[in-house]
């Protein structure tokens, strides 16, 4: 047989085979989904990860000390001093035109809780959320440029849950599997770039067991926020739309030795 024939057999679902003729050789290799990244990273999802770098989470809403929700900027006046995942989330989602349960609808401790609760209500469905079956889809969706969260509520309502923002990256689906989708949060330890597994590390059951919810919302970033500076850090917005909450969620007494985000 002259030249290198390729033949291609069965599909490209989790597996397929290649037949690979080279002169009198015949050998095989294998090509595995797990393998190869779960999605491409699109345009949108490139302006997704640009505009939270822009957030700076390694400068702000540092845990230890009282900040602004939407800003992360020390707040002299404020009494939430221990960590931000929710503060953060919020703000974060904020910044890309999507409104997340967040001050002053809800009282700063024990608001990853809440944001838990109203994210599977019919006010957040009706607002455009949606949940999502998997990390995979999690880690799809956000490359695609979608606003994506991982979000998980503690059994004991009054010890903290904990939220972050799912980002996009070139991972594997086994990357996934094994650690989760990339993500970016504050909390006890702030973190731009990180597996779920690593940002959940305080509440290990909830990635142990699979306890871990992710939501997405469709919208796009809007265009007048893509050329401005994040919000001033210590100015609040005039787009602030206060709501009308049915989830039920108060405060509380936050667990002292973990997040009270």
């Amino acid at each position: 047989m002259n030249g290198s024939t390729t033949r291609l057999r069965g599909s490209l679902g989790s597996f397929a085979a290649a037949w690979v003729v080279l002169g009198p050789t015949l050998t095989a290799w294998s090509w595995d989904e797990r393998e190869h990244p779960v999605a491409p990273i699109t345009p949108e999802g490139a302006r997704l990860a640009a505009e939270l770098d822009r957030l700076e989470i390694e400068k702000y809403w540092l845990p230890g000390r009282a900040v602004h929700w939407r800003s992360g900027e020390v707040d002299p006046e404020g009494r939430q001093r221990a960590t931000h995942c929710s503060a953060f989330a919020a703000a974060a989602c904020d910044r890309l035109g999507v409104y997340l349960l967040r001050p002053p609808d809800h009282a700063a401790t024990l608001l990853a809780n809440a944001q838990n609760a109203w994210l599977n209500s019919t006010i957040a469905a009706d607002r455009g959320w949606v949940r999502l079956p998997s990390a995979i889809e999690a880690q799809a969706s956000a490359n695609a440029g979608r606003v994506v969260v991982a979000s998980f509520a503690n059994p004991n309502r009054r010890k903290p849950g904990h939220i972050a923002v799912v980002r996009p990256a070139l991972v594997t689906r086994e990357q996934v599997e094994r650690d989760g989708p990339r993500i970016m949060q504050a909390g006890s330890e702030n973190l731009r770039d990180a597996t779920l597994k690593r940002g959940f590390s305080k509440h290990p059951e909830a990635f142990r067991d699979g306890r871990i919810e992710f939501f997405a919302h469709d919208a796009s970033i809007p265009d007048s926020k893509r050329a401005e500076p994040p919000p001033g850090r210590t100015s609040p917005s005039p787009n602030e739309e206060p709501l009308t909450l049915e989830t039920g969620g108060r405060p509380g007494i936050a667990h002292l030795a973990g997040d009270r985000g």
